[in-house]
């Protein structure tokens, strides 16, 4: 799909996977969280674990499939209706008359 753009009603897998950051990051910091209360790691084991969960998450969100997308309202692709015809603009024959 070359002009993709989410939509937050649509069913396909891509705008699904946009809404996954906030639960993927809230989840994985949860996880090690405890993990580092039973004293089961470092604290740039945290870092680097997020960043590879954010870094995931980014590469599903821009691969997933548009297979039955629906583009917003606004920006709805199909047949454009046909230009009206603007009458010419009609001119008269005068002459200048440049004796004064």
């Amino acid at each position: 799909m070359d002009n993709y753009v989410r939509n937050k009603y649509c069913a396909c897998m891509r705008c699904k996977m946009n809404d996954m950051m906030g639960p993927a990051v809230l989840v994985t910091v949860g996880a090690l969280w405890m993990l580092g209360n039973f004293h089961y790691g470092r604290d740039m084991t945290f870092l680097a674990v997020l960043l590879i969960v954010i870094g995931g998450v980014k590469m599903l969100q821009s691969s997933a499939s548009t297979e039955g997308h629906q583009q917003p309202f606004q920006y709805q692709t199909g047949d454009v209706p046909p230009a009206t015809a603007t009458p010419a603009p009609q001119t008269e024959d005068r002459q200048v008359n440049t004796n004064g």
